[in-house]
């Protein structure tokens, strides 16, 4: 099955550039590795030209998000005769051997769409293991999360939406299913991909005996932007999956954690979930990172 690896870079070539040499140095796969440079400032895209020589760089003249950069990528290693793409954040590391595992699954089952690996995530100390996610309109934390690894020999676990930090898509079900839709642009666009596959069919899993890495290493800066936008998202995808009472829910959600913001005297944080909130409910999607963070 032919694959296909493709990796953003916003303003972070460094991570990157790490990133990338860690799948050149597969030996088995050997994959076409696509890297989609999202308007990045100071020279990011050429340095990652520079330093990955070999590597399908596209440079997007502007910032298409998490759903626009991947389409890029996805569209083209499509008609190049990939079988099988590979989503990978750029600070997420994945071995040869537990992308095979996953490969293993869509030979074994045509009718799995995604997959995705177990994820040990690493935040500032502390290590905890994602194994997926719920429906992202039933409540605000949806991941799957365990303190430790689940047994050796565990079956394949039925998930409502496989992380974008790793995850394997089978080219032939975006066929179908079309490509992410941009209008999240950060946060939610795996969710809504899911959700349009399970509706058709297909069926999405975490392959425990795969393993991924993921160390957090985002700023303030992106982290108040996920407030917004894991927030606001959810009113898109209430809106396209959801119903008028997710919608009601969640305006009541939001209203609470913009109280307890201010409670606690963090009005900058207040500020991101007020704007997700009057986003949601007017429909103003896509990037709003100037409104959110204005220069």
């Amino acid at each position: 099955m032919k694959l296909a690896v493709v990796i953003l870079n916003w303003n972070n070539a460094e991570q990157s550039i790490a990133a990338i040499h860690h799948v050149s140095g597969w030996h088995t796969l050997q994959p076409d590795i696509w890297v989609v440079d999202n308007a990045s400032r100071d020279g990011d895209a050429d340095r990652i030209a520079e330093q990955c020589q070999g590597v399908r760089l596209i440079r997007s003249p502007r910032n298409l998000g998490f759903g626009g950069g991947n389409n890029l990528a996805i569209d083209r290693a499509r008609h190049e005769g990939a079988e099988a793409i590979l989503l990978l954040n750029n600070d997420a590391f994945i071995e040869e051997r537990a992308v095979e595992d996953l490969l293993a699954v869509f030979s074994d089952r045509s009718t799995v769409g995604i997959v995705g690996p177990l994820i040990r995530e690493t935040v500032a100390d502390q290590t905890y293991y994602t194994l997926g996610g719920r429906d992202i309109v039933e409540g605000y934390d949806t991941h799957i999360v365990s303190d430790t690894p689940p047994d050796a020999g565990t079956p394949l676990i039925t998930v409502d939406y496989v992380p974008g930090t790793a995850a394997l898509i089978r080219a032939a079900m975006l066929e179908q299913v079309a490509l992410f839709d941009e209008e999240y642009f950060f946060s939610g666009e795996m969710a809504d991909l899911c959700k349009r596959a399970r509706a058709m069919g297909w069926e999405t899993f975490i392959v425990p005996s795969a393993l991924a890495n993921h160390r957090d290493g985002a700023g303030a800066q992106r982290h108040s932007l996920y407030a917004y936008y894991s927030v606001r998202n959810r009113f898109l995808f209430a809106r396209k999956h959801g119903s008028r009472w997710h919608l009601l829910l969640w305006s009541a959600r939001c209203l609470r954690i913009v109280l307890r913001h201010l409670r606690k005297r963090q009005a900058a944080i207040a500020r991101c979930y007020w704007l997700a909130l009057i986003d949601g409910l007017v429909g103003r999607y896509g990037n709003q990172h100037e409104r959110v963070q204005p220069s």
